[in-house]
């Protein structure tokens, strides 16, 4: 599948920076190998991309927005793939986050072990039936400044997405959420970096409103899932817990802070939202996508009204009503 997307990615969208795949001299994308021993070996050279690793770069003030753009150009060239391996249960996918809860004895916080039920507690009952209804792809799944490189240690612009091996079918959003929850700062406004992610994101691949109104809750669940399968491998492996423990930290300041700002702004969001914790992400995003809605739909009922009186004439125009339909894109003409 990895190899396959690379070639996808190459024909649907060359400018995007993801290895590309070298053919063989028989014009093959991989060779079967005999080694010296007889074992059979899968052999495959990709190109190499130049850059630094954004993990240990210092972020430039404009790159959180191209991070989102970038995120959002690979899902939509991603958009026509398919691979029946994209199928397979993977545990860090968040729409598997139900899995976790076999794991959770290993968290051995009383304090933390209760608010990782709680919230699994919420994905069963809660988010889970909406994420059926999403957006669904085959998504990266791992937006991580590990995979993401940059063009020097002070870095300016990304320069390469690498690291397909988590990739899976899953909604849209939920990639989005993994991105996301790596960008939490210790800042006294933690998710400024994440909303210039999500305009940046926007401005390629708009969300729905019901995207919006989860991103929050799945952050807080790749956070989640973070910290148990941590937890759980460092108990079964501990002469490697120390590597295996390394993003547990950050992980758990990243599910503090989103609980924390949705213990302040999360009533005032329920009220205008119906989301709890929908305060997470800063208001001024989610009036703003609000107001971009209203005036595309104000711009398509003034269009909608005169076409209707060029075309029907103002006899039928006190009989003729327009309401909305299943979407802010759809409009119902009716006849009263």
């Amino acid at each position: 599948m990895q190899t396959a997307v690379l070639m996808h990615l190459m024909a649907v969208d060359p400018s995007l920076p993801v290895p590309r795949v070298c053919q063989t001299l028989s014009g093959q994308a991989m060779q079967m190998i005999a080694g010296a021993a007889g074992q059979n070996h899968v052999v495959r050279l990709l190109t190499f991309l130049d850059g630094t690793v954004l993990g240990t770069a210092v972020e430039g003030v404009d790159l959180h927005h191209d991070i989102g753009a970038l995120l959002a150009r690979l899902t939509h060239a991603l958009r026509g793939f398919f691979h029946p391996a994209a199928g397979h249960v993977l545990q860090w996918d968040i729409k598997q986050a139900h899995r976790l809860r076999p794991m959770l004895d290993a968290v051995e916080d009383a304090n933390l072990h209760r608010r990782m039920t709680d919230l699994l507690d919420r994905f069963e009952a809660e988010i889970a039936p909406r994420l059926a209804s999403l957006r669904a792809q085959i998504v990266h799944n791992d937006f991580n400044p590990h995979n993401l490189l940059v063009d020097a240690p002070q870095a300016t612009r990304l320069t390469g997405v690498i690291d397909f091996g988590d990739m899976v079918h899953t909604p849209i959003v939920c990639d989005l959420a993994v991105a996301c929850s790596y960008q939490i700062t210790g800042q006294p406004q933690p998710m400024g970096d994440i909303a210039k992610m999500i305009a940046g994101y926007t401005s390629i691949l708009p969300l729905e409103k019901a995207e919006l109104e989860l991103l929050p809750d799945l952050m807080r669940l790749r956070h989640a899932t973070t910290l148990t399968i941590s937890a759980w491998r460092a108990q079964r492996y501990p002469e490697n817990a120390a590597y295996i423990r390394r993003n547990a930290d950050a992980s758990l300041r990243g599910l503090n802070a989103l609980d924390n700002l949705g213990t302040a702004a999360g009533h005032h969001s329920t009220a205008q939202c119906g989301a709890p914790f929908q305060g997470v992400i800063p208001m001024t995003m989610v009036n703003a996508y609000d107001s971009s809605q209203n005036a595309q739909i104000d711009a398509e009922d003034a269009a909608l009204i005169a076409r209707r009186d060029r075309v029907l004439g103002p006899g039928l125009s006190p009989f003729l009503s327009y309401a909305p339909a299943s979407g802010p894109q759809q409009r119902c003409l009716a006849l009263g």
